[in-house]
């Protein structure tokens, strides 16, 4: 039994792993490459972040965002909803409150009338 020669498919001895894996990807995404591996890592990262934002939690399948900057930008997204954040609730609350004070005042007008 001897051994087999390992077949690469994208092997070339200018392009190393990470630029391969950034073509793989830019591909998977539907972009061309350039062959500029610091031009393609830019385009890939920007797609990335693109993703983390539509995505709820922080995954380990991305290879130009880290953990850590998932985590800021789910942060950052969480700070602009409006159950996080209760300085956006302030006409909402007002709003609730007026209805109260109307369906109140409502009440008392139709226990007057005798209703």
């Amino acid at each position: 039994m001897g051994i087999q020669p390992i077949n690469f498919s994208m092997h070339n001895s200018n392009v190393d792993w990470e630029e391969q894996q950034i073509i793989k990807r830019l591909q998977a995404y539907g972009v061309t490459p350039t062959g500029n591996k610091s031009i393609d890592k830019a385009t890939l990262h920007k797609l990335e972040v693109q993703d983390v934002k539509k995505s709820s939690h922080v995954e380990n399948k991305f290879l130009t965002v880290s953990p850590e900057e998932q985590e800021k930008i789910h942060e950052e997204k969480n700070k602009n909803k409006s159950d996080f954040n209760p300085d956006v609730n302030v006409n909402s609350m007002d709003g609730a409150k007026l209805l109260g004070e109307q369906l109140y005042l409502a009440i008392q007008m139709k226990k007057k009338k005798g209703i």
